[in-house]
């Protein structure tokens, strides 16, 4: 097995159908979570747009073609009128009669088909694609990144939840025992063997115990909120839990984890990406002071306007190249270039802040797989102490050599040692689950595995 959590650790909800409990481990619980967290989902339709970003920006270096007309429709045709006119010249009346005429079909069209083509632009197209994919990429790293963070908040949710419901049986344990004790007190009160103080002290341990199943009951049902509402489910807690199965005992190396972590984080990864989208954005800047050439085409078929001489459709087409380079800026090409060079500077040293948040994390990890293995071995040694012990306690009160004070510190110690366990195996399956978020390692693989 993957040195892990057979997380069978096994968080175990269930949903009650038809009477039968259905239950689900935290594998299922990690699945329902991917699929129904709403920030994980806008991640995902993030990274779908950017990527249909890139496909825009590499139809940029294509050919653009266009086609396009034109009608116009004059209902009134103007008419031009030339009055009579008096040529005055002496001793004659000479009179040049006016005339009328129209200009001819005011309609007028044209259709239009145009055609363009970037011959060169110094790199500038192809550069825009491949920012836009950097950017893609980004954007799917940090995708990445919110589902690596709602794993482990889950693991983190569903091993608490276990650790409440198996203390929440201790207390129910300790509970009916103390519940027996106190009735066998009050018939030995009855017999006359003891005062009402020990009743009193029996009833105050039945007390204590029943506070303590109701609060564990509370945080149970807290904890159950909680879940479901990062998971997007909701689960009722099934009546048993199976036994907790614990990860591998052997303690991670801690060189081996350091390179697996600066190898597997995705924290890294994203500095790199920023690292990389930003020189490609200096490079992007520079490549501005490179012209940019471009051959275009037009071709028209129409009649764009009066024309009362032929009154027929023209046919007309240009076609040229276009060149455009800076020659200017006042600097401000190289003013934007050298601000991105000082974003380098500062992603340099947030990349080695997350290196050393990263060895802070696994350190932090084997640290408490350490510390919660040998708890395990101390709460088991104390376990079996502990329940000698109550067996001794339990045997000699009856026999009458010890008192009722005695058998109730047997059952309170049993109580702990049990509830000590309880706590010391989930804080060890715990510890694997941020070792492997430490190491970037995939929680719900390993889990599965």
């Amino acid at each position: 097995m993957n040195r892990g959590l057979a997380v069978g650790i096994v968080l175990i909800l269930g949903v009650e159908a038809a009477g039968v409990a259905e239950t689900f481990g935290l594998a299922e619980c990690i699945v329902q979570a991917r699929r129904n967290n709403p920030e994980l989902e806008a991640m995902v339709q993030a990274v779908a747009q950017a990527r249909a970003r890139v496909t825009v920006a590499e139809a940029e270096a294509g050919i653009s073609l266009d086609l396009s007309g034109w009608a116009r429709i004059v209902s009134v045709v103007p008419e031009m009128i030339q009055p009579d006119v008096e040529v005055p010249i002496p001793g004659y009346e000479v009179t040049i009669p006016g005339s009328s005429f129209k200009l001819g079909d005011y309609d007028s069209y044209s259709i239009d088909l145009e055609i363009s083509k970037v011959l060169y632009a110094g790199g500038r197209l192809e550069g825009a694609a491949v920012q836009a994919d950097l950017a893609a990429d980004a954007l799917e790293v940090e995708q990445n990144l919110v589902r690596n963070r709602l794993d482990l908040e889950v693991g983190i949710l569903g091993i608490g939840l276990t650790r409440l419901v198996e203390l929440r049986r201790v207390a129910a344990d300790a509970l009916a025992l103390s519940a027996l004790h106190a009735e066998d007190i009050r018939n030995l009160k009855t017999a006359g063997v003891i005062t009402d103080n020990e009743v009193l002290k029996a009833d105050l341990r039945v007390s204590e115990t029943e506070t303590a199943l109701i609060e564990l009951t509370h945080q149970i049902e807290l904890h159950s909120e909680r879940l479901a509402a990062v998971t997007g489910c909701r689960f009722e807690m099934p009546g048993e839990l199976p036994e907790l199965r614990l990860g591998d005992p052997d303690i991670p190396d801690r060189s081996e984890g350091l390179s697996e972590a600066l190898a597997g984080r995705i924290e890294l990864e994203s500095v790199d990406r920023r690292i990389l989208s930003a020189e490609h954005r200096r490079e992007m800047i520079l490549r501005e002071k490179r012209p940019v050439v471009t051959a275009f085409g037009k071709a028209s078929f129409g009649k764009p306007g009066p024309d009362f001489i032929r009154n027929e459709w023209i046919d007309s087409y240009h076609a040229g190249i276009q060149c455009a380079v800076n020659l200017w800026d006042d600097g401000r090409i190289d003013s934007r270039a050298e601000e991105i060079r000082h974003e380098l500077t500062r992603l340099a040293a947030s990349r080695r802040a997350v290196e050393s948040m990263i060895e802070l994390d696994v350190i932090g990890a084997i640290l408490r797989i350490k510390d919660a293995s040998l708890r395990i071995d101390v709460a088991e040694r104390a376990l079996l102490q502990a329940e000698e012990n109550f067996r001794l306690t339990r045997d000699r009160f009856s026999e009458g050599t010890l008192t009722n004070t005695d058998f109730l510190d047997a059952e309170l110690a049993l109580s702990r040692s049990r509830s000590n366990r309880v706590i010391a195996r989930t804080d060890l399956n715990l510890a694997w689950v941020m070792y492997f978020a430490a190491t970037g390692r995939d929680i719900l693989e390993e889990v599965e595995s």
